[in-house]
């Protein structure tokens, strides 16, 4: 992959809330994006399988959601892509997830509170397993993939809040877990 491209199996406008949607017993492959919710609340990801999807697998930004047993294998089809990224959203929960051999990290928090990862399988990625940030213009602008995806919604530079982490499983990754200010 040597550009960006702007596609996915499910993109949802950023300027036009969503809600509800339920994403279940999908298998996803082959994609340059998974599903990106964008300004979307109450959604419902389950049990889905996403394999050699580059950039975002779940790309999340939005409020009372729940991501649970899905498996992302080879994230970012081992160039560039995380596993799932969660940005300005709160009260979400990230809950029996396997997130396996990844090109980049494997779950991105930034700027959210709220946020609950609870028994989810880390394995195999080439950098973090867990990265935690503030959503500052600054830290996102570091971010190649990030950069992108955010390039046409006004991201608010909040703090994280009460970002919960228990009983999850982390083996080779490059770094296992890492928070910023």
């Amino acid at each position: 992959v040597d550009k960006f491209y702007s596609v996915g199996l499910l993109i949802t406008e950023p300027n036009s809330l969503t809600s509800a949607f339920n994403i279940t017993n999908i298998v996803i492959m082959n994609f340059h994006g998974g599903l990106y919710l964008i300004n979307s609340n109450n959604a419902n990801i389950a049990n889905n399988v996403f394999s050699f999807v580059s950039f975002s697998n779940i790309f999340y930004i939005g409020s009372g959601s729940t991501i649970t047993n899905n498996i992302l294998k080879f994230t970012g089809n081992l160039i560039l892509g995380d596993g799932i990224d969660v940005l300005n959203s709160s009260n979400l929960v990230l809950l029996k997830n396997i997130i396996s051999s990844g090109a980049s990290y494997g779950i991105t928090i930034a700027g959210s509170n709220n946020i609950t990862l609870d028994n989810n399988r880390i394995t195999d990625n080439l950098s973090y397993g867990v990265y935690i940030s503030s959503s500052s213009a600054v830290e996102i602008s570091k971010d190649k993939i990030l950069s992108k995806l955010t390039a046409n919604y006004k991201l608010k530079p909040l703090s994280n809040l009460n970002i919960h982490l228990l009983h999850n499983y982390f083996e080779q990754n490059r770094y296992g877990l890492t928070a910023k200010y």
